[in-house]
């Protein structure tokens, strides 16, 4: 009864459809002819015109720059702006068969739950009678999708959820099947279904196959998911769903796969697993495959798209998550530095064979991630931080010499944050008390020299390629960088140094004062405006520090030696540079 209730509703569904398809058609053929009067009055307006009107025509049509053809009225009041987004045009088109199919779907759930209850038909029965019924309709919606898209498509989706759903039903209720054949028969629907959106050209419906494969190991009703049995399902699911994309070129499967993917490995990465051997293949396994697609799809197609760069960022961080929590820590910084080469290969490729920028930069900055990971898997403290610094330097220093850009130089100096802002707990140390050449000593005086070199390597390179591309605001803060941190050093020094703070306060000054007056007067003699502003800067600080700490702090000898070092160097370097009035 209640089957043949479903058959009598989708046919009524259909023939309702078919006359609200007819009303639709009569009604935008009534527009067409309207339009097309429209027109035609408009040109028999343009062919009645006197004989001057008639040369001025044959000018425009001898300038067809500035010649405009009459627009329809009817086109002129839709504004291009206005699109609907696609989720919009996919519920509006075909909305009483979407709506239909749901009803239909809430119906046969609540009709095999009341039958259920009743104990109309056996188990069996209910099952097998459910299943056939899914079937049907998943033949029927593919049949239906050759001449009608969106009805074929509404069926094949509600004959899967029924199957899936039935499946689902007779493990959690009866205990039919083993998680096995459950998966196995879910995984037959999925594969048809995908199928039949390969043949018809149907993305919407390739989507809803692959999240329906995403879901079946839930609706399966394991007891325990296992890694090996599950990672090997999706390791299938995700290269069946590949192939699919190779063939269509729809590149979102691809990074909808990963993400199902990575839903199912979260639990495991912070949760802990039994068997660290076999997680760790599978991940690499996992990433390898992800790896291989996504750079093969950009290299053929020539073009990177938004999901390719997802799935190149998503495929890298959960492998790095898998790494940090999962492998001997004696492997950790070898499993990462052997991963940073391979992401630093597929940067080569994209940038060598298909010039694409964007790839090139992710795949360059996943590198660069794995690389500092790899460091801080192996080392901590103050060798970390000379080792970033370093790195840093390194891959901007590379860039630049490999690419000839300077601004992309400029732009991964950027990286030396890291180093600067972990550099804290050395100025701080306790060690600066007792000594002077200690661990800490070298983390502040290898950050000067890196961002004073870096500074002055992007200064002279601008100098000899003056059409090089560069950003001298960038050149500018790396030498603020380098001069605050041998600043600091200087200060650090002197006063571990010598045991008198007025005399270390007053030396430190004099120093600053004589490298910022060099920059100055620099900047002067050789019309540099950079080195100048840079000078007066550090020259109005150390003024600032002279009137508001130390005139307080200092005593009067020191005070006086000071002051009077400090307005010598100034009055006399103001004679330099000067010209006669």
């Amino acid at each position: 009864m209640g089957t043949i209730l479903s058959i009598v509703a989708i046919v009524f569904c259909f023939s309702l459809y078919e006359k609200i398809k007819m009303l639709e058609k009569n009604i935008n053929d009534l527009q067409r002819k309207q339009r097309n009067t429209h027109v035609a009055s408009d040109a028999h307006k343009h062919t009645h015109k006197p004989a001057h009107a008639h040369q001025t025509h044959e000018h425009v049509v001898k300038n067809p720059i500035t010649h405009k053809q009459p627009e329809p009225f009817v086109a002129s009041a839709v504004s291009h702006d206005d699109n609907p987004s696609p989720f919009i045009t996919w519920v509006t088109t075909d909305w009483p068969m979407k709506l239909g199919a749901f009803l239909l779907l809430l119906g046969f759930g609540w009709l095999t739950s009341y039958a259920f209850m009743n104990n109309w038909i056996g188990p069996v029965g209910r099952i097998t009678l459910s299943l056939i019924t899914g079937a049907l309709i998943l033949v029927g919606g593919t049949v239906r999708m050759k001449d009608y898209r969106n009805q074929g498509s509404v069926l094949v989706t509600l004959g899967a959820s029924i199957t899936l759903l039935t499946i689902f039903a007779a493990r959690s209720i009866y205990g039919f099947f083993t998680p096995t054949i459950a998966l196995s028969i879910m995984s037959l629907v999925i594969i048809f279904v995908s199928a039949i959106s390969v043949k018809n050209k149907n993305l919407p419906l390739a989507i809803l196959s692959l999240l329906i494969g995403g879901i079946a190991p839930l609706l399966s009703v394991t007891p325990e998911l296992k890694m090996p049995w599950l990672f090997s399902y999706l390791f299938l699911l995700c290269g069946g769903y590949l192939w699919v994309t190779a063939v269509t070129n729809w590149r979102m499967l691809t990074t909808i796969a990963l993400g199902i993917v990575s839903v199912y490995n979260l639990p495991f990465i912070f949760g802990g697993v039994t068997s660290v051997s076999v997680a760790l293949v599978f991940a690499f396994l996992f990433a390898a495959l992800f790896y291989v697609a996504n750079l093969a799809s950009m290299i053929y197609t020539k073009k990177a798209t938004a999901s390719d760069l997802m799935t190149a960022g998503l495929n890298g961080l959960l492998l790095l998550l898998w790494i940090g929590s999962t492998a001997p820590e004696q492997w950790q910084s070898l499993l990462t530095a052997g991963t940073t080469l391979l992401f630093v290969l597929g940067a080569f490729l994209t940038h060598q064979l298909v010039k694409l920028k964007e790839p090139m930069y992710l795949y360059t900055g996943i590198a660069i991630v794995f690389l500092a990971a790899a460091t801080a898997f192996e080392l901590s403290g103050s060798a970390l931080v000379i080792a970033y610094t370093i790195q840093a330097s390194i891959i901007a220093a590379t860039a630049t010499y490999l690419f000839k850009r300077p601004l992309l130089g400029q732009l991964l100096s950027g990286l030396l944050i890291v180093p600067m802002l972990l550099s804290a707990q050395s100025i701080a140390s306790h060690k600066w008390a007792t000594s002077i050449l200690h661990a800490d000593f070298f983390v502040l005086f290898i950050l000067s020299f890196v961002l004073l070199g870096l500074g002055t390597a992007f200064y002279l390179y601008k100098q000899f390629d003056t059409h090089a591309k560069a950003l001298p605001e960038a050149t500018a803060i790396l030498f603020a960088g380098g001069t605050f941190f041998s600043f600091t050093l200087i200060w650090l020094t002197l006063h571990t140094a010598i045991t008198n703070s007025d005399t270390a306060v007053m030396t430190s000054l004099v120093i600053y004062t004589v490298i910022s007056l060099y920059f100055y007067l620099s900047g002067k003699l050789t019309d540099n405006r950079a080195f100048r502003i840079a000078g007066a800067i550090i020259l109005g600080l150390v003024t600032l520090r002279l009137l508001s700490v130390d005139i307080w702090q200092m005593a009067i000898a020191g005070k006086i030696i000071t002051f009077f070092i400090i307005g010598t160097l100034l009055i006399g370097t103001s004679f330099i540079g000067n010209k006669k009035n």
